[in-house]
């Protein structure tokens, strides 16, 4: 028994080689406008617009206002869906303030589906908080750290810190810039151990290519394996002072740039403190 095919059932060649309108549209083209964007709180406006007008950007628009009782409120006025976004705030004066106005931010932006938020903080408000220098005291720079990467923020980009290890206080990405040269200056670098010397010396060499007058380096620990006396002996540093927490070795005595100072009053007290079991913390006071 034959099939008949009606004209519906079975498309002419013609119609077989045009394929559907719905196949003929075209792709949507890729949109990168609006996704580069810079906002920034009340603490530094004018160097915002500066960077924006340095980028030909327009500042991002968000409301910072206060209640009557001094309580931050913060709206982000357009859409930041997938953008990349950089908030520019210094905790300066005055620090708590404008550290909640960044959290605020940036909490903002997260919520508002940012694809990532860099806080740029050409003033890091409590660094010089760094470490536990005395009895009962917060490592306050490590807690800002802490609220940063919690509030949202995925990078951040800091200007001379007080001290580089703070960098180790985030647990994101953290961009380190220096505005200040060395050039025509006396430097001094600082560490707990000198190991084999290859990063002081590579330091001191960046140092002076740089500009630096003299270079000094001072450390705790004078490891001095390897070929660190050597690469010292060599190096344009003028002197390594370190103490005598470990005996130098023949050949690192007679370095000439190697000056030791000892550490024996430091642990006498110390060791006389904890016999009487007086306060060990005087001694740093």
């Amino acid at each position: 028994m034959a099939t008949i095919a009606t004209a519906t059932d079975k498309p002419d060649k013609k119609q077989q080689q045009t394929p559907p309108k719905s196949e003929q549209k075209p792709q949507r083209a890729r949109q990168d406008d609006g996704k580069f964007k810079i906002f920034c709180g009340t603490a530094n406006e004018a160097l915002t617009d500066e960077i924006c007008e340095f980028l030909g950007l327009a500042r991002g628009k968000a409301m910072v206002t206060r209640f009557s009782d001094g309580e931050a409120y913060i709206q982000v006025l357009e859409n930041v869906r997938g953008a990349d976004v950089f908030v520019v705030q210094p905790t300066c004066y005055r620090v708590d303030e404008h550290l909640m106005e960044l959290l605020l931010l940036v909490d903002a932006l997260k919520r508002a589906s940012a694809r990532r938020i860099t806080t740029v903080i050409p003033y890091y408000g409590y660094s010089r908080q760094d470490r536990k220098d005395k009895p009962r005291v917060p490592v306050s720079s490590k807690l800002v750290a802490d609220l940063l990467t919690t509030a949202g923020a995925h990078r951040a980009l800091v200007v001379d810190l007080h001290a580089p290890q703070i960098q180790g206080f985030f647990n994101i990405p953290v961009d380190h810039l220096f505005a200040s040269p060395v050039q025509g200056r006396t430097c001094l670098i600082i560490d707990d151990i000198i190991d084999t010397a290859g990063t002081l010396v590579k330091t001191a060499d960046a140092l002076v290519s740089a500009g630096a007058s003299k270079v000094f380096a001072c450390a705790s620990h004078p490891v001095l394996s390897g070929e660190a006396v050597e690469r010292i002996s060599r190096s344009k540093l003028e002197e390594v002072v370190v103490t005598n927490t470990i005996p130098l070795r023949e050949k690192a005595k007679s370095e000439p740039k190697i000056k030791v100072l000892s550490i024996a009053g430091l642990l006498g007290r110390a060791i006389q403190s904890i016999h009487e079991e007086t306060s060990v913390s005087t001694l740093f006071a």
